[in-house]
C-alpha cells in the first residue's frame, strides 16, 4: 500500500478515530523498546487498511459501526 493510499483510508475515518490513530502510531516512536511491537502493529494496521480498501471496491465491507469499533480497539491495544 503506498503513502496515498493510506492517507486516503485514514481520510475516511471520523475525525476523532485519525485522532487516536496517530496518537497510538506516535506511541513508541521514541522508545526503542517500543519500535519493533510498533513496526509489527503498523504493518498489520496497514494490512487491515489494504484488505478493507480491497473488500469495500468489492463491496464486501462491513458496516461502519463496525469498522469504528475495530479501529477503536486496534487504538486501545
Amino acid at each position: 500500500m503506498s503513502l496515498a493510499e493510506l492517507k486516503r483510508a485514514v481520510d475516511q475515518l471520523p475525525v476523532e478515530g485519525r485522532r487516536e490513530l496517530i496518537e497510538h502510531l506516535n506511541q513508541g516512536l521514541d522508545d526503542p523498546a517500543c519500535q519493533a511491537e510498533s513496526a509489527i502493529q503498523q504493518r498489520d494496521l496497514l494490512a487491515g487498511l489494504k484488505t478493507a480498501r480491497e473488500q469495500a471496491s468489492k463491496r464486501e465491507g462491513v458496516a461502519a459501526e463496525d469498522a469504528r469499533r475495530l479501529v477503536e480497539s486496534w487504538a486501545s491495544q
